[in-house]
């Protein structure tokens, strides 16, 4: 044992340098929130964008464009509820609406501009549930309908739900959904889906009426996260 036992090499660290193309500034420290988490900011045309941080699993702050904050909004969720991140957007009529949810959690909560709430889906007596990984809020047509399309832990797959809970369609040839991206629209303006698909460790196609088209798999690794 004693032969095996080999002293490993002290890695050489670098002193710290500055890039010499960029150089990082902090503008503002906000610390009056009590446990901030999730980020969220929200391009507007003629104003600033609008920051919005979730806080205590339970509150969304609003900070200015120098970091104070401008409000704060206690969520209506059940008290047991913890959210651990916001998904937004707007539909072809301009309303916006929020969804929060965590990965540990088997429900999501839509909630309206003001953060007031719309819908919890899946509904309480639906069980068993599976844990819902990633949600994104999108049209998946020219002039559509804002949907969300959900990806779940296990073998519910990917499904797309309207925003009074119904379920549009379902893809379940995926396992472990653990993260959804949306598309460009193609030129029939319909965007399709990129999941990651865990279970084999790639990346699946899903077009905008939730049918597999495509699998993407890269030699050697797997693909667990996506943006």
């Amino acid at each position: 044992a004693a032969a095996m036992e080999q002293e490993i090499p002290r890695a050489q660290i670098l002193p710290r340098s500055e890039p010499a193309s960029l150089k990082m500034t902090r503008l503002w420290t906000c610390a009056k929130l009590k446990a901030p988490g999730n980020v969220l900011a929200i391009d507007r045309p003629s104003a600033p964008p609008r920051i919005l941080v979730l806080d205590n699993a339970n509150t969304v702050a609003e900070l200015g464009p120098d970091g104070n904050v401008v409000a704060t909004t206690a969520l209506k969720i059940p008290a047991q509820a913890a959210l651990a991140a916001l998904r937004t957007g707007a539909g072809a009529d301009g309303r916006r609406v929020f969804v929060g949810f965590n990965s540990a959690m088997a429900q999501l909560f839509v909630m309206d501009d003001a953060f007031q709430p719309l819908l919890t889906f899946p509904k309480d007596e639906e069980n068993p549930r599976m844990g819902i990984a990633d949600v994104q809020l999108a049209g998946l047509s020219e002039g559509g309908p804002l949907v969300m399309l959900v990806g779940y832990w296990g073998i519910a797959g990917v499904q797309a739900v309207s925003l009074d809970g119904n379920r549009l369609w379902a893809n379940k040839s995926l396992v472990e959904v653990s993260r959804v991206a949306v598309l460009g629209p193609d030129p029939q303006g319909r965007r399709s889906l990129l999941c990651t698909n865990i279970d084999r460790g790639s990346l699946v196609l899903i077009d905008s009426q939730g049918q597999r088209k495509a699998e993407i798999k890269i030699p050697h690794r797997n693909v667990a996260w996506l943006l």
